[in-house]
């Protein structure tokens, strides 16, 4: 007969080690004194069997198994702390008489981690509700999906234009330099009367018509010429089909 211990670290798959007679032999006087001795109370229903749910024996255990320092883990045994309050001391089993082990014990190691006093929850909770509720609603938006924000700030800017172009036309009109008045007297226009500018002028005006007119005669002298080469050339043509026609008697 043997009790299974079902030993169960963080992250670590679940292990089973088995504490039988010929384990109990093998173990050292003190060991074997926490084995046999019971530390819960005398009507509770552990003390039918061996060990100890409230004995620090598991610990001993998982200690030389796993090389661990008991004084740097505490144990859930079948999902109970065990504190170790010793109250209740019982050593009436003896190893010289036959005894009843437990079938199976469920233990998870918890490792301790260093810490603080603890409140640090309740102050969070304490700031919480002295934060005070803002009434901004600039990041809202309105029925169009534009921002709060971005409405109010196109508004003002809209007026600021408006405002900029009020007061332009404001200096604008300040500033403005009065036109000057139209004399009513109309001044004298000079006319240019000189003969030999005059003379000059008309015969380079009769010279450029001159020579367009010969230009306009050259240009249809050579027309009359290619039209002449085609009309003879034409008739080249209708003379030599008129001998072909005449040779084959068509």
């Amino acid at each position: 007969m043997c009790t299974n211990l079902l030993i169960s670290f963080p992250s670590q798959p679940t292990q089973c080690f088995q504490v039988n007679h010929s384990y109990l032999d093998s173990l050292d006087h003190q060991n074997r004194t926490l084995f046999y001795n019971h530390h819960c109370d005398p009507e509770d229903d552990c003390r039918k069997s061996l060990p100890c749910l409230k004995s620090q024996f598991f610990n001993h255990i998982i200690s030389e198994i796993h090389n661990v320092d008991i004084s740097k883990f505490y144990l859930l045994i079948n999902g109970k702390i065990n504190n170790n309050i010793y109250q209740y001391a019982y050593s009436e089993i003896s190893d010289s008489i036959d005894f009843e082990l437990k079938d199976e014990v469920t233990i998870d190691v918890l490792f301790k981690v260093l810490g603080g006093k603890g409140g640090f929850g309740k102050i969070l909770k304490s700031q919480a509700k002295k934060k005070s509720q803002s009434s901004n609603l600039d990041s809202c938006r309105n029925l169009q999906g534009q921002r709060i924000r971005t409405v109010r700030l196109s508004e003002q800017m809209n007026r600021w234009k408006e405002q900029q172009s009020n007061q332009e036309n404001v200096d604008n009109n300040f500033y403005k330099v009065p036109k000057k008045t139209e004399s009513v007297d109309t001044e004298k226009v000079e006319t240019f009367n000189d003969e030999k500018y005059v003379q000059t002028i008309e015969k380079e005006v009769s010279k450029v018509k001159h020579t367009v007119l010969k230009g306009f005669d050259k240009k249809l002298d050579r027309e009359a010429q290619e039209l002449k080469m085609s009309q003879e050339l034409e008739s080249k043509r209708s003379n030599l089909l008129d001998a072909c026609l005449d040779v084959y008697d068509l």
